[in-house]
């Protein structure tokens, strides 16, 4: 119930689209963008089945936001290329939800 709490709350939102967008300018390729977003968020890098499934969901949200432009303005925000900014903050929501400190909200 704590995910699902966190996963709609506006300010951890608005936190995913930072980190996102810190992903985003700190690592130029989406390889060295999901290795950084693991050591951020998890303080790791990702397991070869992690990294499988992450590039599978990103692979999936590229072609939701390319299909729907205007869901991804509405998940991302206006601006330019909202497309890799909504799938970025989609990615590092999915990384703050397995933070262990997440995970610990869930069972307090």
């Amino acid at each position: 119930l704590q995910a699902l709490a966190l996963a709609n709350d506006a300010v951890f939102l608005d936190l995913a689209r930072r980190f996102g967008e810190r992903l985003i300018a700190e690592a130029p390729a989406a390889e060295a963008r999901l290795e950084r977003g693991f050591l951020l968020a998890l303080g790791r890098r990702p397991s070869a089945r992690e990294r499988a499934a992450a590039e599978r969901y990103l692979a999936a949200l590229e072609a939701r936001f390319r299909a729907d432009p205007a869901a991804a303005e509405a998940f991302a925000g206006a601006g330019a290329d909202a497309v890799e900014r909504a799938r970025w903050t989609a990615l590092a929501r999915w990384l703050m939800n397995a933070t262990p400190t997440a995970s610990s909200l869930q069972t307090a």
